[in-house]
């Protein structure tokens, strides 16, 4: 038998002679076919290339090196079914690191966790678990070491603390669960007896190891050690088959070599910088492989593709199959509009994102590219990070495309992992507000206590004033904010009608009577969900052993998410499966554990799972970098290319013992990312696309780009025919907001296909539409809120859309320091309250005030700013009480009606406590013109000022009942044709409008733009992003449609409010 190397460029050529010797070697239709590869992409690509040739592809069984190895252990008969993992090697690390014999004997590294409480174990823990990873790289990397510390004692005084932790493991083991070396020693040992082998041959003939890209010695061993028997076949990629340049260096390094004197340097042989900087990974594995002499002698170049440069991306893959350096091909600044590479720098992963499925629509839009979905593969650095917004924006489009997002965490979406992590994270520390309603997310959870409105419940979590914690204290008045006071107030409320104070045992609640009827009992199993949690993290007080926790976990999921009488489906199996591994180390960990290190543990195990059945499963396919590494697609796009994320930066100890020498073929995780973009450049048949964050949200700073995006710059850069500044060129900086107005000035790279599912601009202000507005009677507040917002008045009444205003988290902790709109609620209370005696008491007990004595300053603080106010008007009303009048006007063929607020008589009071005052005298004016039209209002007073206050008496003498009317009759006229043709009336255009000067149509675009797009102050409001997106401020006559309101709602206050500082 021997080993065979076939080697191409092209990975389609290589699956192609795989399927030939399939077809040659046909044989027993039940004996599988062993593929080795590194990635389930890759089995489900090369399964379809197959089947495609083949006809038919059954019986293939793909396997990693490491399950290969192990299988080929198990066919020689080896006596044990499971070797020592990683996850069972943390536990029995945490053991032995916690006993006495090992802290007498070491320590140095003992005293690492040698501190008090939790942090002690947590730090054990920690330790635990990076050891468990080195021990199980040394087993691959360093089998030799480890083979000499199996046969090394305790007795051995000068055992360094590693070596002793190894060897307790294996006797804490007993031999039930063998490392690597004694599998593979086993191997060699046994591939030498001809009864095992001729076994062995009936059940593995040959095997096939494809694309591997990434070898190490322990595995070439192995296979050299078995292709003595049977067949082994290698098919690797080699960017350049046909040149050697396994030794060839990049200018870069050789510079670095002569600056520290190294001999030798001046005879390097210099390749191609892409190549040789990219691509040491590769250079490594053939090194090791052409250890083995046969190799040398069997390799062999199949079916070479050499790429056409007739493209940018074509250009530079030309040139690494070539090697070229001096003769490379020369870059025109045509090529660099081609588009074949493009570059996106974005604010936000959600921009990124939309600018990617723009850039796809765009392709087959404009560019006339011929693409289905399954021609197009995203990679992504953090692939749970993205999903989100991945689902996000291709849900939500007119043009979709099939997608499937594979490779992300279990961890990630609506499924019992995801609800399980969220139970396990929450802890008496963090029993928020929001971490209890999140949890309603989950679907699970709201099936098992039939809850369905959320909406409403998240409400009530906020009237309740419900902030942290399960019961929180007396002394210090948290017990105001827990979670058991806010239950008892909203189940009180259930049972009693009313809503003012109720004593029981002592104990004052303010109970929240807002439910009646179906409603009450969507909150009483609400109540029962939340006692249920909070009793289970009760339960975590006391430290348990392992199995115990287990069998904890199991009884969560039994009462909070799944019921015992569901049948399992696929993640509940994981949950299962991962929780009886614990089984295997119940008579090894009998050590009582804190519920925080089991926690972390278990959570992290979950979360490691990957969603693995969605490779190239129809549509377009976005992953993580590595599992569709060097397959071909025409379009292949990165996203996430920041510095800081790519290439991954390798985390280094002072006690990894790979790294005090190294050796070849040890693992390099900078390496390796270097060579997986060498292998995404090379893969992308017809356009290659790059996106990262290059711009901060907060400041507008440039973000710097992954070091090798700079370097594919660079050599871009280095080819050019004429002098261009190719960063400039070909850094595409995408808008903040989607709706900027720099999509409508054709900037090159810069395009957006609206939505056609969203209203356009022509179906929102399309006057012909009939309006189903009932006009006959209108409510005073509508007018009052029109003129304060006209574009959300339209929203809201025309259209029937309601963006969410109030606060969508709920706070987590009690106030503080009051805001503004707390300041303004307080103020008003206290403005115009007969007493202040009790207040106190009353509003921190319903959340309006901060707890104790910050209670007592804010009280205190908001009283002296009020009393000039109150001292004001006492002044002004002579000791008449306040009144509520209720009017109706007769308005044509409408009727208005609403109510006058604070009446003294027939004097209107005005108050404005905040900064602004524009909207405070629209109002104003609109309650006067009512007052008189209906002879209510004589005279008024208007008291305004943030601190200190000053008083307007406005001047009505001239505003006759008859005139009154009229003003009103036009306000309505205009808010009738402002719900038929939105009006452009907002504090935008005021702020930024002089009506003293002259605008364009475009200048007043670039206002509005400018005051959306602010980073000092930037725009909140909903409806008016949403109008600019739709290209409303675009308009011709925008201006004109400003002043129409502006002449009728604004002009006649400064006549009427003179002195007012606007």
């Amino acid at each position: 038998m021997s080993i065979k190397l076939s080697v191409s460029n092209s990975l389609e050529s290589l699956v192609q002679d795989l399927g030939n010797k399939i077809g040659e070697n046909k044989g027993n239709v039940f004996i599988p076919e062993y593929i080795v590869t590194q990635t389930d992409g890759m089995n489900i690509w090369i399964k379809q290339r197959l089947a495609q040739q083949l006809g038919i592809i059954a019986n293939v069984d793909f396997k990693k090196p490491n399950d290969l190895i192990f299988k080929l252990y198990i066919l020689l008969d080896g006596p044990f079914y499971t070797t020592i993992s990683r996850e069972n090697l943390v536990w029995i690390l945490y053991r032995l690191m916690g006993e006495a014999d090992f802290i007498k004997r070491y320590p140095v590294q003992a005293a690492y966790f040698d501190v008090e409480g939790l942090e002690r174990d947590l730090k054990r823990v920690g330790l635990a678990e990076r050891m468990a990873d080195l021990f199980d790289q040394y087993q691959v990397f360093r089998p030799e070491m480890i083979k000499e510390w199996n046969v090394a004692t305790l007795d051995d005084t000068q055992l360094s603390w590693q070596t002793f932790l190894w060897i307790k493991t294996k006797q804490l083991v007993e031999q039930k669960m063998p490392d690597k070396t004694v599998v593979s020693d086993y191997i060699f040992e046994n591939l030498k007896n001809p009864d095992k082998v001729a076994n062995l041959k009936k059940s593995l003939p040959h095997i096939y190891l494809f694309g591997l890209s990434i070898l190490t010695r322990y595995h070439l061993d192995v296979f050299t050690a078995l292709a003595a028997v049977i067949e082994v076949h290698f098919y690797l990629l080699n960017p350049a088959p046909d040149i050697y340049w396994l030794d060839d260096k990049n200018e870069k390094d050789v510079v670095l070599w002569r600056q520290k004197g190294i001999p030798g340097t001046e005879s390097q042989i210099l390749g191609n910088p892409l190549l040789t900087s990219w691509g040491k990974v590769l250079q490594n594995s053939f090194r090791l492989l052409f250890k083995n002499e046969d190799l040398i002698n069997n390799y062999d170049v199949i079916d070479q593709a050499e790429p056409l440069p007739q493209s940018l991306l074509g250009k530079l893959q030309n040139d690494v199959f070539n090697n070229a350096l001096e003769d490379r091909n020369i870059i025109t600044t045509d090529d660099i509009a081609d588009k074949s590479i493009v570059i996106q720098s974005c604010y936000t992963i959600a921009r990124e994102v939309d600018a990617l499925y723009q850039y796809l629509v765009h392709l087959v839009d404009k560019q006339g590219a011929v693409l289905s979905a399954q021609d197009i593969v995203v990679m992504v650095s953090d692939i749970d990070a993205y999903a989100p917004y991945i689902k996000a924006v291709f849900d939500n489009t007119s043009y979709k495309f099939k997608y499937k997002i594979a490779d992300v965490s279990i961890a990630v979406g609506d499924n019992i992992v995801t609800a399980l992590q969220q139970i396990l994270l929450l802890n008496e520390d963090n029993f928020t507000a929001e971490n209890v309603m999140q949890l309603l997310d989950a679907s699970y959870i709201r099936e098992r206590f039939q809850l369905n409105d959320i909406e409403l419940l998240r409400e009530l979590v906020r009237t309740a004033n419900i902030k942290f914690g399960t019961e929180g204290r007396v002394e210090d008045e948290t017990y105001l904010v827990s979670w058991v006071y806010g239950l008892k107030r909203m189940m009180y409320g259930v049972c009693m009608s009313g809503g003012g104070a109720f004593e029981k045992d002592g104990e004052t609640f303010y109970v929240l009577d807002v439910l009646e009827g179906a409603a009450s009992l969507e909150l009483i199993r609400f109540v029962h969900f939340v006692e249920v949690l909070m009793d289970s993290i009760k339960a975590r007080r006391k430290a348990r052993t392992i199995s115990v926790w287990k069998t904890y976990v199991e009884f969560v999921i039994q009462d909070i998410l799944w019921p015992s009488d569901e049948e399992f489906n696929e993640e509940y199996a994981l949950v299962l499966n991962q929780l009886n591994m614990v089984n295997q180390l119940e008579e090894i960990m009998k050590e009582p554990l804190p519920f925080e290190i089991f926690k972390k543990n278990i959570i992290e195990t979950l979360s490691s799972q990957k969603n693995e059945s969605l490779f190239n499963n129809g549509g377009i396919t976005f992953c993580s970098f590595i599992p569709m590494r060097s397959i071909p697609f025409k379009v292949v796009a990165m996203l996430g290319m920041d510095h800081a994320h790519f290439p991954r930066k390798e985390q280094s100890f002072s006690f990894n013992l790979i790294q005090q020498k190294h050796m070849l073929g040890d693992r390099n995780i900078k390496d390796n990312d270097k060579h997986l973009f060498l292998e995404t450049l090379l893969s992308a048949k017809e356009y290659l696309y790059i996106s990262y964050l290059g711009r901060s949200l907060k400041d507008n700073a440039h973000l710097p780009a992954s070091v090798l995006v700079d370097e594919l710059l660079d050599y871009i850069q280095s080819g050019m025919e004429t002098r261009v500044d190719i960063r400039e060129r070909m850094i595409i900086q995408q808008p903040l907001h989607e709706f900027s107005y720099k999509y409508n000035q054709r900037e090159d790279g810069l395009y957006r296909y609206s939505d056609k599912e969203t209203a356009s601009l022509s179906d929102v202000f399309d006057t012909s539409k009939e309006v189903s507005i009932d006009f006959s009677e209108i409510a005073f507040k509508d007018i009052v809120s029109f003129y304060k917002h006209s574009i959300k008045s339209f929203y809201n009444k025309r259209l029937g859309v309601y963006y969410a205003e109030s606060k969508m988290v709920l706070d987590e902790t009690e106030i503080f320091e009051l805001d503004n709109l707390q300041q303004w609620n307080l103020k008003q209370n206290l403005l115009f309250a007969n007493a202040t005696e009790g207040l106190r008491d009353s509003w921190v007990r319903q959340g309006q005030l901060p707890l104790k004595h910050i209670a007592d300053l804010s009280l205190e603080e908001i009283t002296e700013q009020v009393a000039p106010f109150r001292t004001l008007i006492e002044a002004e009303v002579s000791n008449l009480p306040a009144q509520s009048v209720p009017f109706t006007i007769q308005l044509g063929d409408s009727i208005l009606s609403g109510k006058l607020d604070n009446l003294y008589g027939t004097k209107a009071v005005f108050i404005s406590t905040t900064s602004g005052i524009l909207k405070p005298l629209i109002e104003a004016y609109l309650n006067l013109l009512a007052g008189i039209a209906t002879g209510n209002v004589f005279s008024a007073v208007f008291i305004y000022g943030k601190e200190k206050p000053e008083i307007i008496y406005p001047d009505i003498s001239m505003l006759t009942e008859a005139e009154a009317i009229n003003k009103l009759e036009s306000l309505i006229s205009l808010y009738k044709a402002g719900l038929t043709e939105m009006l452009p009336f907002v504090d935008v255009l005021y702020r930024a409008i002089r009506p003293d000067k002259d605008y364009s149509d475009y200048q007043i675009q670039l206002l509005v733009q400018n005051a959306i797009e602010d980073f000092t102050v930037p725009n909140t409001d909903p409806y008016i992003g949403n109008a600019f997106s739709l290209g409303y401020f675009q308009q011709e006559g925008i201006l004109e449609k400003y002043y129409t309101v502006f002449e009728v709602a604004i002009k006649p206050l400064f006549d009427i409010f003179k002195g007012a500082k606007f």
